[in-house]
């Protein structure tokens, strides 16, 4: 009766050794079984590394809605003060505000109340009321004088001169912007504003290096904090000049109000022109300054929503290409665990080789399994 040839055991006859080829045949299916394990923890790790980048790109839109929300905003309130402004003009027709019209007006409103003073008092209804009309009066005139002598050495300072012709313009202050000149950047950017493709997109923000993005974010974010700091010393000096003209409205209301009620209490009066006049001079100077505020305010959102605008397509172009190196990642895990079964099934065979004993064929199939595995990693981390 014909015996099987037995298999060499793994520690072999006593006194023998086991060849190179038995050593490879035990062998295999320990080599595949650390290949599998090393595979599946690849596998792992990309998809992990996935779900990190969705993430990010999660936050990164999250931005994009927050700068497309700002940017809505501030277009809003543009528009709600270039109305304001139609309104402002067409019902007041305001004095223009430049230094020499400022100064004109302003004498001629001083002007005004000196004559009000003279027909007030003259039209006062006795003679015991007249040295405190005068007094309120007077004091009320002096008042403006100050401040409109103030308010025109505040206008011709080197200082505040280009400040407040500026201001008078509806200027904004000027900022050294720095540009992003990247190409990539931008063609993405165009590439975002036209609509095109989303696999398209993502494929062309996916070969911007993330340190270039970042830069580009830093200079957008450095260009909206100086011309918001550059806003904010602008507004010191108008609301000092807000304050005076505030002061201004005041005293003439004041002194509206002191003269109206002289002529209320002497029958036969009628309110003086002198007076009148005072009032509406008034109303157009504070008109003036409110227009220009308003037209600083406007441009000011203009240029602050183009701000909010270019952030929120970086941050576009950011989810992109957040999103291309995801799917990336998840391809990559999901062709290493393609591998992984790959090995793992080599491990299968070849232990199925050794406890059955045929050792050839069942051996090269697991040995083939196991570079084809091998091979297919490669191919997959260095390429995919």
């Amino acid at each position: 009766m014909a015996k099987l040839t037995s298999i060499p055991s793994d520690a072999g006859e006593p006194g023998q050794q086991r060849s190179f080829r038995e050593n490879i045949i035990i062998y295999t299916p320990v080599v595949l079984a650390v290949l599998a394990t090393v595979l599946a923890g690849i596998s792992s790790s990309e998809m992990s590394a996935a779900q990190y980048y969705r993430s990010i790109a999660a936050q990164m839109q999250s931005k994009v809605s927050d700068q497309w929300g700002f940017f809505q905003a501030k277009r809003l309130r543009e528009e709600q003060c270039n109305t304001s402004i139609q309104i402002l003009q067409n019902l007041t027709h305001p004095t223009p505000l430049d230094p020499q019209s400022l100064r004109a007006a302003g004498e001629h409103l001083i002007d005004q109340m000196k004559r009000a003073i003279i027909e007030t008092v003259d039209a006062s209804y006795s003679a015991a009321t007249e040295p405190s009309v005068a007094k309120q009066l007077t004091g009320s005139t002096d008042r403006v004088v100050y401040l409109i002598k103030e308010l025109d050495q505040a206008t011709t300072q080197p200082t505040a001169a280009e400040n407040m012709a500026s201001f008078f313009r509806g200027d904004v202050p000027k900022i050294q912007e720095e540009t992003i000149d990247d190409p990539a950047i931008t063609a993405s950017i165009r590439a975002v504003d036209s609509r095109a493709p989303e696999a398209d997109l993502e494929r062309q923000a996916g070969q911007i290096e993330e340190p270039r993005l970042d830069q580009a974010v830093t200079i957008a974010n450095d260009n909206a904090v100086a011309f918001d700091n550059a806003v904010a010393r602008a507004q010191q000096e108008i609301g000092r000049f807000g304050a005076i003209f505030a002061e201004i409205s005041g005293n003439t209301a004041e002194f509206g109000r002191t003269a109206r009620w002289v002529y209320d209490q002497t029958p036969g009066n009628v309110f003086d022109k002198s007076a009148v006049s005072v009032s509406e001079l008034a109303a157009q100077l504070n008109s003036a300054f409110s227009v220009a505020s308003l037209r600083f305010n406007a441009t000011r959102y203009d240029r602050d929503a183009r701000y909010n605008q270019v952030l929120a397509q970086l941050y576009e172009v950011r989810v992109r290409k957040e999103s291309f190196l995801s799917e990336r990642h998840r391809l990559r895990s999901k062709e290493f665990f393609y591998v992984m079964l790959a090995a793992q099934t080599g491990v299968t065979i070849a232990t199925l080789s050794l406890a059955l004993r045929r050792r050839m064929f069942l051996w090269s199939f697991a040995v083939a399994a196991g570079l084809a595995a091998t091979s297919f990693a490669a191919y997959v981390y260095f390429f995919v």
